[in-house]
């Protein structure tokens, strides 16, 4: 098990020693009132930004009650580049998870981070990156291929981009531009990044409605959301409850942060105890099961390549590969039942002579054609 810690470089609670007795006087970003963010971090990367408009991004407050730290302090930037490689030697830290990452000072990220590498070379590092267009996901991102006056030496960031894209995907018609070529399109776009598999994949977490409550608790669907989490390239991230198609909307967030049932006082249910599973959403918790279990035996659906076929009538095919072996994915918009014909992935399936299917654990006789149910998914292992 790795040990993922997040940590906050925006700012602090107001009730936080740091707030209520400042080392200094210009610890925080005082305004003469209180003023918040604009939260619209594109003016960072905008060639024709006016500057009080980046300012007030990165040095208005994020909420009354989240004093934003002046990351420009000398004294405050060697405190947070000492805390952290304390908190690594402390308690052993694999990863950090930088929350709210593109609000702070860029001078001051480049500097923490590469303070950190060049200390631990093999720690993660990833922000979290709550923006709406890949351009600026892109900027925040440390591995790219693009020429840029920020360079975050991050390992990867949230993909809000992909989160975004796979509820849309999954419920609007297939078309030129919508349905699975809108996340196919998407995907196209991961040559601006040098190692996209280092990206999180997430579809909810604590700050978005949970996904069975996008999808609304649409079976099929949620099947074909955990298939793609789990299968395409990046590292996925599962937010506890998922599993069992826990509901909720951020309105306020404490509904989509409501406690686990097990081992609180009062509760009548434990999830931890298989006794107490909801028999109806069972299906869920063992393709994620399987699929987990999957990456664990084939440690290559992690990091190995990936190639994806331009999608066709309602049908996305997608493989995961290396030398030891592949999966293909096959998901389906159609309302009935369809036959796939492999022949256009004859290329790719060539090396194989021994295909199972993953989720029944069936082995294949043949694969020339793949049926797939109304809105279903197939992930197909094949060995040479």
């Amino acid at each position: 098990m790795a040990l993922v810690m997040d940590l906050v470089h925006n700012h602090v609670g107001s009730q936080h020693w740091m707030a209520l007795d400042p080392p200094t006087t210009d610890w925080f970003h005082e305004w003469p009132s209180y003023t918040h963010s604009n939260f619209k971090a594109p003016s960072l990367h905008d060639p024709y930004a006016a500057p009080q408009d980046q300012q007030l991004f990165t040095e208005g407050w994020f909420a009354p009650s989240m004093p934003d730290l002046n990351q420009d302090q000398p004294l405050l930037q060697q405190y947070l580049i000492q805390q952290a490689i304390w908190w690594v030697e402390y308690a052993g830290i694999d990863a950090f998870r930088l929350d709210t990452y593109a609000f702070s000072d860029t001078d001051f990220l480049a500097a923490w981070t590469a303070a950190l590498k060049a200390v631990y070379p093999d720690l993660f590092l990833f922000g979290e990156t709550f923006v709406f267009n890949k351009a600026t996901q892109v900027y925040n991102h440390g591995q790219t291929n693009v020429q840029k006056d920020f360079d975050s030496h991050l390992d990867g960031v949230t993909d809000f981009q992909w989160h975004f894209a796979v509820p849309t995907a999954l419920q609007e018609p297939f078309g030129w531009t919508t349905g699975w070529s809108r996340l196919y399109n998407l995907l196209t776009q991961d040559y601006l990044l040098q190692e996209p598999v280092n990206n999180i994949l997430f579809l909810d977490n604590h700050d978005t409605d949970r996904i069975a409550s996008q999808l609304q608790a649409q079976g099929p669907r949620l099947r074909q959301a955990v298939v793609l989490l789990l299968t395409m390239r990046g590292i996925p991230c599962i937010y506890y409850g998922m599993e069992w198609n826990f509901k909720g909307t951020t309105d306020p967030d404490g509904k989509v942060r409501t406690d686990f049932p097990g081992g609180w006082p009062g509760d009548t249910l434990n999830y931890f105890d298989p006794a107490h599973w909801p028999v109806a959403d069972t299906s869920l918790f063992n393709i994620i099961r399987q699929l987990n279990d999957f990456r664990q035996q084939h440690p290559w659906l992690g990091t190995g390549e990936m190639q994806q076929f331009i999608p066709e009538d309602g049908i996305y095919a997608y493989f995961r590969y290396a030398e030891a072996g592949g999966v293909m994915v096959l998901l389906s918009s159609q309302d009935g039942p369809t036959s796939v014909a492999t022949e256009r992935f004859h290329d790719r399936l060539q090396p194989y002579t021994q295909a199972t299917d993953v989720l029944t654990k069936a082995p294949l006789d043949g694969w020339s054609t793949i049926s797939l149910p109304a809105h279903g998914v197939r992930v197909i292992h094949f060995a040479p």
